[in-house]
């Protein structure tokens, strides 16, 4: 989640390796050789030339978007989800009584058994995994649904 919030609020990120290096050099070292400059799941979606511009503004990716946590999260915690939507700039709509148009809805598919309960609010809007959210920072740019969608 470290990763997440340091790629949302502009933040160098740098290997283990470094410190490592440093010990064993007895001295410290530039840390310029150990910046992470992606994960798994941005080389899987293909680069894109922003995404390794250091002047790319993560926390603008999700400027515009709603976001609704529904039910129970184990992984990410429901708290660590909200403090990245907030970072992010994106709105965390609360209620699901005052749904705003284009509101995504996300859920843990590990810890839904049923959506009968809100069934008729949230029907209208994309109900996603936070891995979506989750991805779609990694890759500098909110992902397609495809893959996603839980319902």
């Amino acid at each position: 989640m470290k990763y997440f919030e340091a790629l949302l609020l502009k933040k160098k990120i740098i290997s283990f390796n470094w410190i490592g290096a440093c010990l064993k050099a007895g001295k410290l070292l530039s840390s310029s050789e150990f910046e992470i400059k992606g994960d798994e799941i941005r080389l899987k979606q293909g680069k894109r030339e922003r995404r390794g511009s250091s002047d790319f503004d993560y926390s603008k990716i999700f400027s515009s978007h709603k976001f609704y946590l529904y039910g129970e999260f184990s992984q990410p915690p429901r708290d660590q989800l909200e403090h990245l939507i907030k970072s992010s700039n994106a709105t965390l709509v609360d209620t699901v009584l005052a749904f705003p148009r284009g509101t995504i809805v996300l859920a843990d598919p590990s810890s839904q058994y049923t959506f009968e309960k809100d069934a008729e609010i949230i029907k209208k809007h994309p109900i996603v995994s936070p891995s979506w959210f989750l991805d779609s920072i990694s890759c500098g740019r909110a992902l397609d649904f495809h893959g996603y969608l839980i319902l």
